[in-house]
């Protein structure tokens, strides 16, 4: 049970700290490529989701940003 407990506790897509730690170097190291800005899913660049690119909702979280930093 003890082995089994740590194993059921890691989401199924999940890779570990080690892979993780990979990815992260592989990104910041320029060993995976991308634009940049852009979202990146384990080791490949990915499309974020369809509210990420929607006008107003970007529009509303600049305006929000500028009021609580005392720009507005």
């Amino acid at each position: 049970m003890r082995y089994l407990l740590p194993i059921m506790t890691m989401p199924p897509l999940a890779g570990g700290r080690a892979t993780a730690g990979h990815h992260l170097a592989d990104i910041s190291s320029g060993r995976i490529t991308s634009t940049t800005g852009s979202y990146i899913d384990r080791d490949r660049p990915a499309r974020s989701s369809g509210e990420f690119y929607a006008p107003d909702r970007e529009r509303e979280l600049w305006t929000v940003a500028e009021e609580l930093c005392g720009f507005r």
